[in-house]
């Protein structure tokens, strides 16, 4: 059986904040830096690219290996992402089959990036 994300859109934006914040939201300490950073780190050497981190799935890694790019989604669709390159916080919540809802939070996503762009500096 998977798993699943269960919360309020809100709340799931201020976790998501906090970890783009590297641990701090609304100027308080919820998470230690060095905490939000090991959850960003590879966890597996052997795959480089898209390997889980700790809670996260994780894609764009940095020339340390940090994962610029962090996100999770939910057996029964939801999806959070938070993508550090734009400084942005993608939140999509919906109750149907994660196959079903795949192809909608990609094109929200592309949407986002094009709305944020930035430019690639490495």
């Amino acid at each position: 059986m998977g798993g699943s994300l269960n919360s309020t859109l809100d709340d799931m934006a201020v976790f998501g904040q906090m970890h783009l914040n590297d641990g701090v939201y609304n100027g308080k300490r919820i998470l230690s830096e060095a905490s939000v950073t090991e959850q960003r780190k590879l966890q597996i050497p052997e795959e480089r690219f898209r390997a889980p981190g700790l809670g996260w799935h994780r894609d764009l890694p940095d020339e340390n290996g940090l994962a610029d790019l962090v996100f999770i989604s939910g057996a029964s669709g939801p999806h959070l992402r938070v993508d550090r390159r734009q400084q942005t916080v993608t939140v999509f919540l919906v109750r149907t089959s994660l196959q079903k809802v795949v192809p909608l939070f990609t094109d929200l996503n592309q949407y986002v990036e094009k709305m944020f762009e930035v430019a690639d500096e490495r």
